[in-house]
């Protein structure tokens, strides 16, 4: 029994000195352990992160080591401490590098370190703040869409005009030629060219050249015609303008007959005669400006322009043909220019609409009935005097625009009392 005691007793002993050992072995192995640690965990460390960062990037660690190093061995057990500085360190060369692959580059500082992900971004976000504060340049684009050439007149393009084809032509075998018909042509807007198809240039539009051409609204004539014929537009019904150039010196008899849709003519100072009828039976017209190089009007040449609210006849004209306004019943008022001197017979017949009228101390005539049945008449005014007045000869009583009117103004002052003076030899 004493030696089973024994036995035990030396069991316990040696267990007691193999606990005792072991705890001196463990309490030796942590430092040695803990050194190795230190040593190899920035390795791994450094490799991990070198693995997961870009190539063109492996320089930045490189310049920022020595920087970390100090807070690596005095902080060993945190050794996530040298990634994180390391992954700021590689994100801070990423503004330097403002290329678009940079970029890119965050995504594997993220993967690296989450937590620092955020601060990059905001970092990489402050730096590229001066990129976006290039929208002030943007704001340049409502200076631009504001372009002052907005604020100028547009630009209205020249109105081209298309020649008429289709028309007939006769030379006249000196290089000129005249327009003798439609021919082929349909439109309605009538340009007639200048030259002919051969060449040649147009000078004259000869008598009943469109005559009965209804359709036609519009007349252009070229300014290198110096005539039109004579019912050259004659029964034109659907023409409603018409332009004569100022190279025109003549308008023949009839040339413009019952064309009933014309409202106004202008005619030029180069026309020198309104030929007989040249206007008569336009019952739609209701004003004509007749230029200042006219010296005749013929007969019947405004008849039956029921339209016509007025007339100014300019003082070179020096005589007004018979009938030449016969009923233009809605004519209010007339001014005839001091150069006529004498008034056709019934010139003025049918006027019924007539008011007024200005006769100029030039006429020495006024042919009989010329203001017959103008019985709207109320004033004529005489620029003369009265032995003017009185010196001139009428033709019938109501040659006389006074047989319906009444009062004479002479110098814009009503007659009240006349005074015949001695060079007055008859009455």
């Amino acid at each position: 029994m004493k030696t089973v005691k024994l036995l035990a007793l030396a069991l316990l002993v040696a267990c007691v000195v193999l606990t005792l050992a072991s705890c001196d072995l463990f309490a030796k192995k942590p430092v040695s352990s803990t050194a190795s640690a230190t040593t190899a965990a920035p390795t791994t460390a450094a490799k991990t992160d070198a693995t997961k960062t870009d190539a063109t990037t492996t320089a930045a660690p490189s310049t920022a080591a020595p920087k970390t190093e100090t807070p690596s061995t005095t902080k060993a057990p945190d050794t996530t401490a040298a990634p994180k500085t390391t992954a700021i360190q590689t994100t801070a060369e990423v503004p330097v590098t403002t290329e678009s692959p940079a970029t890119t580059v965050a995504p594997a500082t993220t993967e690296a370190q989450g937590t620092t992900a955020a601060p990059i971004t905001d970092a990489s976000a402050t730096t590229e703040a001066p990129a976006t504060t290039d929208a002030p340049a943007s704001t340049d684009a409502p200076a631009t869409s504001g372009v002052p050439a907005s604020t100028e007149e547009p630009i209205i393009p020249p109105v081209v005009i298309t020649e008429s084809e289709g028309l007939s032509f006769r030379s006249n075998g000196d290089g000129t030629c005249s327009v003798v018909g439609i021919g082929t042509c349909t439109d309605t807007d009538l340009v007639i060219p200048a030259k002919s198809p051969t060449g040649d240039t147009v000078t004259r539009i000869v008598d009943y050249a469109f005559r009965d051409c209804t359709g036609l609204t519009s007349v252009t004539i070229p300014d290198s015609v110096t005539s039109i014929g004579e019912w050259a537009f004659e029964d034109c019904t659907g023409l409603t303008s018409v332009t004569i150039p100022d190279s025109v010196t003549s308008i023949g008899n009839r040339a413009f007959e019952d064309c009933t849709g014309l409202t106004s003519v202008t005619i030029p100072d180069s026309v020198t005669s309104i030929g007989s009828e040249a206007f008569s039976g336009c019952t739609g017209l209701t004003s004509v400006t007749i230029g200042n190089g006219v010296t005749s009007i013929g007969d019947y040449a405004f008849k039956d322009c029921s339209g016509l609210t007025s007339v100014t006849i300019p003082g070179s004209v020096t005589s007004i043909g018979k009938y030449a306004f016969q009923n233009c019943s809605d004519l209010t008022s007339v001014t005839i220019g001091n150069g006529v001197t004498s008034i056709g017979e019934e010139a003025f017949y049918g006027c019924t609409g007539l008011t007024s009228v200005i006769i100029p101390d030039s006429v020495t005539s006024i042919g009989q009935e010329a203001f017959r049945d103008c019985t709207g008449l109320t004033a004529v005014y005489y620029t003369g005097d009265v032995a003017g007045w009185c010196g001139i000869t009428f033709n019938s009583s109501d040659a006389n625009p006074l047989y319906y009117a009444h009062k004479l103004y002479i110098n814009d002052e009503l007659v009240t009392d006349l005074v015949i003076p001695d060079s007055v030899t008859s009455i």
